[in-house]
């Protein structure tokens, strides 16, 4: 799939987050990634990355980023469970380009709850892509953004508990989760001959 940008976040059960953006550079053209069930190759991080230099600037500059711990009101451990609280705004999207952002769960984290909501219309709920990461062991969300403004803003409250011995089994669906994150989106193919 090709993109523009991604916004690629990992939760560490500590409290802590890391956060690395990537955008489509001239050099090297758009990003053509592939999501964590397309293929069985080792990779690092939420996604595979099929042109290799946009895999060693993803290697390098995640390792870079700083882990910054969450406050309180952003990052809580409830009795049995955790809650994470994130919002992003002015996330820059571009006509008929698709920006991705991705938050990978702490290992052996099990959602239970799950909302992505437009701060602007908390009715709204976006629709999203949940995967269970096998080599990491743990989930992933992906949300892909993209808005006729330019711009792409979302709040995202997710309950979860730790449970390493049930974590092969588990899985997550609500009436926003997809299978496929393209199955809403028309395509058109020509063929010339």
């Amino acid at each position: 799939m090709l993109v523009h940008s991604l916004i690629v976040e990992q939760l560490n059960l500590d409290g802590t987050l890391k956060t690395f953006r990537m955008r489509s550079s001239p050099k090297y053209g758009e990003i053509t990634v592939a999501f964590v069930d397309e293929y069985e190759e080792p990779r690092e991080g939420p996604f595979y990355f099929l042109d290799k230099n946009y895999a060693q600037s993803y290697i390098e500059g995640f390792a870079e980023c700083e882990a910054r711990r969450l406050g309180k009101k952003y990052f809580r451990c409830l009795e049995a469970s955790y809650e994470i609280s994130i919002s992003w705004y002015n996330i820059s999207t571009k006509s008929n380009e698709l920006s991705i952002y991705s938050l990978s769960l702490p290992k052996y984290a099990i959602p239970k709850r799950l909302h992505i909501t437009n701060p602007h219309n908390c009715s709204h709920e976006f629709q999203r892509y949940l995967l269970k990461d096998e080599q990491n062991n743990c989930f992933i969300v992906y949300l892909l953004c993209k808005s006729r403004y330019g711009q792409f803003h979302f709040d995202l409250s997710c309950e979860f508990n730790i449970d390493t011995s049930n974590f092969d089994l588990a899985d997550y669906k609500d009436d926003f989760t997809t299978d496929n994150p393209y199955k809403h989106r028309l395509v058109k193919v020509y063929l010339i001959c």
